[in-house]
C-alpha cells in the first residue's frame, strides 16, 4: 500500500515537471532591456548603473499576468563576473514602482550567483497583481556594476535558456505552470585609461603652499644676511683710515 502510494505521487510529480517542461515556451512574450545611465567618461572602479527595463508585454492569453520575472546577467563580460564565478561587483536595487506588482522577491541578491528575482505576493498571502498582459513598460530596477581595472569595452548581458528557465531570465505566468523565455537587449560601456596626472587633495595643496611660503621667507631672510656680510668687508676710503689714526695718536 505504501509502495503503491508512493508509486502514485512519483508519477504525479513526473507529470507536473512534464507540463511545466511543455509549457516553456520560446515565443517572445516581452522584451527585457538593460540601458546605460553612467555617464563619460568611466574609469576604473566607478560605479556604472543600467536601468533595467520590461518592454511590450504579450502573454498568450489576454487574462494572463507575469507573478515573477528572473534576471540572469552570468552572460556578462568575464571581466565583470571573475569569469562567472565573482558578481561581488554587482548590485541590484528593486524599483519602487513595482509594490503591488512584484514587491517581493525569493531571491534578491545578484551579487552572490549573478541572479535576482522579482515576485509577486500573491492571494491568499499577499495582494500584489502580478504584472498583466499589455504592458508596455515597467522599470523593473536599477543594476549597478563597478568598472574594472582595466581599459577597455565591456558588457552587461542576459543569460536566455528557454529548455531551462530556472537558472535563465525568464517570465513565469499566473498560471505557475507556463514560463515564457523573453527577448533580451544588454549594454555596452567604456572604461577610459587612468591619467598620469595626480591632482592633490586639499588638504595636501594647503601643506605645499605653507612649505612653499616658509621656504620664499628664508631664503628672502638668507640674502639679506649675506648682504650684511659683504657690506662689512667693503674696505674704508683712505681718507677715513687717516682719520682714525690721528685721533688713535691725540
Amino acid at each position: 500500500m505504501i509502495f503503491s502510494l508512493l508509486n502514485i505521487r512519483t508519477r504525479l510529480i513526473a507529470t507536473l515537471v512534464a507540463i511545466a517542461v511543455c509549457n516553456v515556451s520560446q515565443s517572445q512574450a516581452g522584451i527585457i532591456t538593460a540601458n546605460l545611465t553612467t555617464l563619460d567618461p568611466i574609469l576604473s572602479g566607478q560605479t556604472v548603473n543600467f536601468d533595467i527595463d520590461l518592454l511590450s508585454v504579450a502573454l498568450p492569453n489576454p487574462t494572463d499576468s507575469i507573478i515573477s520575472v528572473t534576471l540572469d546577467f552570468t552572460a556578462s563580460d568575464a571581466a565583470l563576473t571573475g569569469a562567472g564565478f565573482d558578481f561581488s561587483g554587482f548590485s541590484f536595487v528593486a524599483d519602487p514602482g513595482l509594490m503591488g506588482e512584484l514587491g517581493f522577491s525569493f531571491d534578491p541578491d545578484v551579487s552572490d550567483d549573478g541572479r535576482v528575482t522579482l515576485d509577486a505576493d500573491v492571494p491568499p498571502f499577499g495582494t500584489d497583481s502580478g504584472i498583466p498582459n499589455g504592458t508596455g513598460f515597467t522599470r523593473l530596477g536599477i543594476l549597478s556594476v563597478v568598472a574594472p581595472a582595466l581599459a577597455g569595452d565591456y558588457s552587461v548581458n542576459f543569460s536566455v535558456d528557454s529548455f531551462d528557465p530556472i537558472f535563465g531570465t525568464s517570465l513565469l505566468l499566473d498560471d505557475f505552470f507556463t514560463t515564457l523565455a523573453p527577448s533580451v537587449q544588454g549594454a555596452t560601456f567604456t572604461v577610459e585609461p587612468s591619467t598620469s596626472a595626480i591632482v592633490p587633495e586639499p588638504t595636501s595643496l594647503m601643506i605645499f603652499g605653507c612649505i612653499s611660503v616658509s621656504l620664499m621667507f628664508r631664503s628672502r631672510n638668507t640674502r639679506r644676511g649675506q648682504a650684511h656680510r659683504i657690506t662689512s668687508l667693503v674696505p674704508m676710503p683712505s681718507e677715513n683710515l687717516s682719520q682714525i689714526a690721528y685721533t688713535t695718536r691725540h
